[in-house]
């Protein structure tokens, strides 16, 4: 990220995804590879009076920190900048326990990938061409990237409103057909303060409600291995048969996690228009215009979720060559195209 990206980002951060306040207490999740960038939002977090800290998770006693419930108690909000490398190397951390998962869900965060080499070989782009679209999803480089974000949420406030009547969501296309119901959940717009890109409309269904199967076709890169082709059939919201072309040993030991990793915990659509391809990581994949998303494990309790797990694994499957979604039995998406607002 050049020096100039680099200030407006750090901008970006502290005035409109944290909107910190004098006396905020925010703490900044950093690596050895994004030492940069922790140290400029850190110091743009003081400058705007908070208490900011900066721990480095590729560091011991940084990453035992990292997970102590005293320290979260205390935040006000928290900054993840995180590269895929250092999500993919061999380097086990502690566990948090539930009260942090708790927090780590509902704080007020905000979490990227940063650009590096890794996920540039993923998508298929030069390092340079990967920082460029990065930094345009964000417009870094525009006058005012608050403005373009506002535009991006109005934009997805429409399509919230059939979303938010609606109290049965049907997902069909490629050995897919699926049900869930969404009544009485709340619906979030997510467009870039906890989600660093963003673009997306999510909630978390009544879990005893998924009923039908679907194949997700875009790879998941969330763990050591990658997981392709995966494919999941619910019965009353329970998981009946998962089995993936490639991975299925990690989807197994995924599901054995515990007895909430076998529900959905989140539904969600994506809506940034300007989000055209995949990448290779889920923080991105899963806002591309023109794909759902359903995660297995923890539901997001401000959605009115109640499925808890120690997993929330994102699947996305990409609709934008024949797929359907239905709301209340009307069209609302078709081919990767919204038609209904």
């Amino acid at each position: 990220m050049t020096p100039a990206r680099r200030a407006a980002f750090a901008d970006l951060v502290t005035r409109f995804c944290q909107e910190v306040a004098r006396g905020d207490a925010v703490l900044v999740e950093g690596t050895t590879a994004t030492r940069a960038e922790a140290s400029a939002v850190t110091e743009s977090l003081r400058r705007a009076g908070a208490d900011a800290r900066t721990l480095y998770l590729d560091d011991e006693a940084d990453a035992a920190q990292a997970v102590e419930e005293a320290l979260w108690l205390s935040l006000t909000g928290y900054v993840s900048l995180r590269t895929v490398g250092d999500k993919s190397a061999a380097n086990p951390r502690p566990s948090p326990n539930a009260t942090v998962r708790k927090l780590r869900m509902t704080a007020r965060k905000t979490s990227t990938y940063l650009p590096d080499a890794v996920l540039a070989e993923r998508a298929g782009l030069s390092l340079a061409a990967l920082e460029d679209y990065y930094a345009a999803l964000l417009h870094l480089d525009a006058p005012d990237p608050v403005a373009k974000l506002h535009e991006l949420r109005d934009r997805q406030e429409l399509l919230l409103a059939p979303l938010r009547r609606a109290s049965k969501v049907r997902i069909q296309g490629d050995d897919t057909d699926l049900t869930l119901s969404t009544a009485g959940r709340t619906w979030v717009n997510s467009y870039g303060r906890r989600n660093v890109p963003s673009g997306e409309m999510y909630t978390s269904p009544v879990e005893s409600s998924p009923h039908g199967v679907i194949r997700f076709d875009v790879p998941s890169y969330n763990f050591a291995r990658r997981v392709a082709g995966v494919t999941l059939e619910f019965r009353t919201g329970e998981l009946v048969r998962a089995t993936a072309d490639e991975g299925d040993d990690v989807l197994q030991a995924q599901l054995e996690r515990d007895a909430g990793a076998r529900f959905l915990g989140e539904l969600g659509i994506g809506g940034n228009p300007a989000m055209s391809r995949f990448l290779g990581a889920t923080l991105f994949d899963e806002k591309v215009a023109g794909s759902v998303h359903l995660a297995l494990g923890k539901s997001y309790p401000q959605t009115g979720g109640l499925n808890d797990s120690a997993l929330h694994w994102d699947l996305i499957k990409d609709l934008r060559g024949g797929g359907l979604i239905s709301l209340d039995g009307e069209i609302f998406q078709q081919d990767g195209v919204f038609v209904s607002a």
